[in-house]
């Protein structure tokens, strides 16, 4: 698949998922590049890693201690066989940190990073990720 290929790829599917309502554990930040990571490679790194996304209950155990976030993140991505990278693509997922502060998993939209929020959507600008992994 091509650069420009994946790119219309992750707009589709953005707009595709903007279009589901916010549902925590489902349509969340998680849910979505969960699904987004299945649907490009055919794994989903929280199954992978022994976990679920299916509800808000689900989606608070990644939260329960708030440091462990980004670890499990990692630890989920490296149970899917996904390998950091330092250039990120397309199509590629990471974390981010919003202008707040906070720390979300969010797909590599081209001229920003893409997740979802209860308040909607979040674009962060293209510099601002933690770690990144390629897909």
């Amino acid at each position: 698949m091509t650069e420009a290929e994946r790119l219309a790829a992750v707009r589709n599917y953005i707009a595709f998922e903007m279009e589901r309502p916010y549902e925590k554990g489902i349509t969340d930040c998680g849910g979505t590049i969960d699904r987004w990571v299945q649907k490009m490679t055919g794994v989903s790194p929280v199954s992978a890693f022994g976990r679920r996304l299916r509800d808000a209950e689900d989606a608070a155990e990644w939260l329960v201690v708030p440091q462990m976030f980004a670890v499990l993140v990692n630890r989920a991505a490296r149970a899917g066989g996904f390998k950091k990278t330092a250039n990120p693509i397309p199509g590629d997922v990471g974390l981010i940190i919003n202008e707040k502060g906070v720390m979300a998993p969010a797909i590599h939209a081209g001229d920003c990073w893409f997740s979802r929020h209860e308040t909607g959507a979040l674009a962060v600008p293209i510099d601002k990720f933690w770690k990144a992994w390629s897909v």
